[in-house]
């Protein structure tokens, strides 16, 4: 009853389509006025796996797929060549994760591509992934199933000139064994969910209202300036019960810098007004602005001190 119940659930809910190709040029393209044409979508896909590897294989997973008919074999092999740079950068720029770039032997080519581009994603073991690919396919998928279209030529057809790309969860997976130690994940800035976390530490209620004043002004200038922040005003823990939640914590990937707000840095020797020599400072500017300062300590970044007027010192 149970496997009656499973096939009739699998007719019902799962369809397994082969590739995009026929079903999407092969009605859509007629003239040499529907070119070029180019289609991406996102897609869950399904595949025969023996033994699988989270993120690496898996047998089933997301991934981005791209699909490309043109009027002529070189228009085609640039996008096949613009696709692989773009992974390129994805990687190097948002990632950070090294790749090389190159192209597949024969043996390795995409079955039914005249050439295939790749990104190499280097491991920390030295291990090569491959996280992103891109075929030149020529005419010989067109020509499988037929997909032609009337040149400018009158009276002429032609089979389109076709590129297929894609990547896919499998760059979770690399990201991980890219970025991860004994620690845990640690994201890259582009890509973290919180870039920097702010820690209040206070010992007596008078000194809250204080840290907590300096700590949301530094918050508010750092998001100003494109960080993603989070404040941490909780009350009742012990600074280093903080600090171990801020290093520990995995819900929260991506956290290395911590920002350590208390009264002993907040003033230097008690002085919390802008000093002399500021570009608001009245008259001759010997004065200052009268604006109240702000003292970041962190640990990356040493001891940096703003004035509310919007001065770094």
């Amino acid at each position: 009853m149970h496997r009656r119940l499973l096939a009739i659930a699998i007719e019902r809910f799962l369809r397994l389509r082969a590739f995009s190709f026929r079903h999407m040029f092969g009605r859509w393209i007629g003239s040499y006025r529907d070119l070029p044409l180019c289609i991406n979508q996102w897609a869950n896909v399904v595949r025969w796996e023996m033994r699988t590897r989270l993120f690496l294989r898996t047998a089933e997973f997301l991934w981005q797929e791209g699909h490309t008919a043109h009027e002529s074999a070189e228009e085609a092999r640039e996008k096949a060549i613009e696709m692989i740079n773009v992974y390129e950068d994805l990687c190097v720029n948002q990632l950070a994760i090294p790749v090389v770039k190159g192209i597949k032997s024969p043996m390795e080519r995409f079955a039914g591509a005249e050439e295939t581009y790749t990104v190499e994603a280097m491991m920390q073991n030295g291990w090569a992934l491959q996280s992103g690919t891109s075929h030149f396919l020529g005419q010989n998928f067109a020509k499988a199933f037929d997909v032609t279209f009337n040149t400018s030529v009158e009276g002429v057809t032609d089979h389109v000139w076709a590129t297929s790309w894609g990547v896919s969860t499998r760059l979770m997976g690399a990201l991980i064994m890219t970025h991860s130690d004994d620690s845990g994940l640690c994201c890259p800035p582009k890509v973290a969910a919180i870039q920097i976390a702010i820690v209040c530490i206070w010992k007596k209620a008078d000194q809250k209202e204080m840290v907590l004043g300096a700590a949301k002004d530094v918050a508010a200038r750092l998001r100003s300036r494109g960080f993603r922040v989070e404040l941490d005003d909780r009350d009742g823990m012990r600074p280093g019960a903080k600090y171990y939640e801020w290093e520990r914590k995995v819900s929260l990937p991506g956290y290395r810098r911590r920002a350590t707000i208390h009264k002993q840095v907040m003033h230097i020797e008690n002085k919390n007004i802008c000093p002399t020599g500021c570009s608001l400072a009245d008259g001759d500017g010997t004065t200052g602005c009268g604006k109240r300062l702000c003292v970041l300590r962190s640990e990356n970044w040493g001891t940096q001190v703003w004035s509310s007027c919007g001065r770094e010192f």
